[in-house]
């Protein structure tokens, strides 16, 4: 019988096809191998992600634009309770008495009071004036971020024995 000689080339054209399955392989085997942390680790993110402001403030213009004053109040309440850092209750006239101007106070009269329907209001209007709103308050936590108070220098009030 005659075999017919393998060219070279026919074997350098392979060389490639072979190092990319082999890649392929390794890295699923890697996978494979530090898949359940990899798992713990994208539900945490998409846990993060799910309990982030940025998704609290997203639903809130989502009820805003599809849905009544009634429901972006709890929308609204919602996120607020999510960035509320102090010790008193979420407030959605303290936040727009800071961070609103008067226009938002007067577009979010509907929304006070809860009604069925928007009325007179543009629930786009008031989404963006909620927008800058929320860019206001978030301008105002880097601005303390930057400019932290100094920690007391003994907080437990003992004194050192020398």
């Amino acid at each position: 019988e005659d075999v017919a000689p393998v060219a070279v080339d026919e074997v350098r054209s392979w060389r490639p096809v072979l190092g990319g399955g082999a890649l392929i392989l390794a890295l699923v085997g890697i996978a494979y191998r530090f898949r359940r942390s990899m798992l713990s680790r994208w539900q945490v993110w998409l846990e993060r992600r799910r309990e982030s402001e940025g998704a609290y403030f997203a639903k809130v213009l989502e009820a805003a634009g599809e849905e009544g004053p009634r429901v972006t109040l709890g929308a609204l309440m919602r996120w607020l309770d999510r960035i509320n850092e102090g010790p008193q209750a979420a407030r959605l006239d303290r936040f727009l008495a800071r961070y609103g101007d008067e226009q938002l106070r007067r577009m979010a009269a509907p929304v006070f009071a809860a009604q069925d329907s928007w009325g007179d209001v543009s629930s786009s209007e008031l989404v963006a004036g909620l927008r800058t709103a929320r860019g206001r308050w978030r301008r105002s936590r880097k601005h303390e971020a930057v400019l932290p108070g100094l920690p007391a220098l003994n907080p437990s009030g003992l004194r050192e024995s020398s």
